[in-house]
């Protein structure tokens, strides 16, 4: 005849099976943070740009930032296990996140466009998130005409994270 204990055995052991074949199903995601627990995810970032729209005059050149802001687990809501929420974990410091730009399209024609920096690095020294940026330049050789572009620029670190940003390129005559 089964018993309680019996009954709550048999039941921790079929919960401890299950959670054994998620975690070697890959279900769980991927952690940077060695020793510390499943619950702290590994590193991510974001780009953004400092504007949304370059103007620029035919034969001349205009610019723009591109941030890239690493994210930091160390906020209390992200956290699954709230044991771990007394802790203030920051930027893993034994990794240097590197997230590599590349222009991906949307250059106007009779234009050259160029990032000062393919390849940022973004130094986790603040406990919330860190930042890098690259200057994207823009250069008209054309003296006439005008044309409007939205230009893509993606990023991608080592851990297989990508993400891009969106800005326009307008080229004419504004007064």
């Amino acid at each position: 005849m089964y018993t309680i204990r019996q009954c709550a055995k048999s039941a921790a052991i079929i919960l401890m099976i299950i959670g054994v074949a998620i975690v070697m199903s890959g279900v769980s995601n991927v952690y940077a943070f060695p020793g510390l627990g499943p619950d702290i995810p590994a590193q991510d970032f974001i780009l953004t740009a400092s504007k949304t729209l370059i103007e620029m005059q035919p034969g001349m050149s205009g610019s723009l930032v591109i941030w890239a802001t690493l994210y930091c687990p160390n906020a209390t809501s992200s956290f699954v296990n709230h044991a771990w929420s007394n802790y203030n974990f920051a930027c893993d410091t034994t990794i240097l996140p590197i997230v590599t730009l590349q222009i991906v399209g949307g250059c106007p024609a009779g234009a050259y466009c160029v990032l000062d920096r393919t390849q940022i690095m973004i130094l986790p020294v603040g406990p919330i998130a860190s930042e890098a940026a690259s200057n994207f330049f823009i250069y008209s050789f054309s003296l006439s005409g005008s044309s409007v572009s939205t230009i893509t620029v993606v990023g991608t670190d080592q851990f297989g994270h990508t993400h891009s940003v969106q800005f326009g390129v307008a080229i004419g005559y504004f007064g």
